[in-house]
């Protein structure tokens, strides 16, 4: 017989739950409302994929979190309710 593969190790970051990376990115704005930032440059301080935080970005600008400030190259920065987007849900105990 062949021996099993190993295992695939997870990325060094770490899968996040559902919604968490948009928080993380709205937290990032809102900590510097009036900058605009680009994808690349909150990646970098979050430790997560340019593409993942573009997603994240044009999410919360659907939701009228962020505003988007320049197609090319894409800028972002925080709208009044980006500090809404940066608060973890709260959840009522089992």
């Amino acid at each position: 017989t062949t021996p099993a593969p190993a295992a695939t190790a997870a990325p060094a970051a770490g899968r996040l739950p559902n919604g968490e990376l948009r928080r993380m990115v709205a937290a990032a704005l809102a900590a510097d409302p009036v900058r605009e930032q680009s994808p690349r440059e909150i990646a970098a301080g979050l430790n997560r994929s340019s593409g993942a935080v573009g997603n994240a970005l044009e999410a919360l600008t659907a939701a009228g979190h962020a505003e988007r400030t320049s197609a090319a190259p894409r800028r972002y920065r925080a709208t009044a309710t980006t500090t809404t987007a940066a608060t973890p849900a709260v959840t009522a105990p089992a």
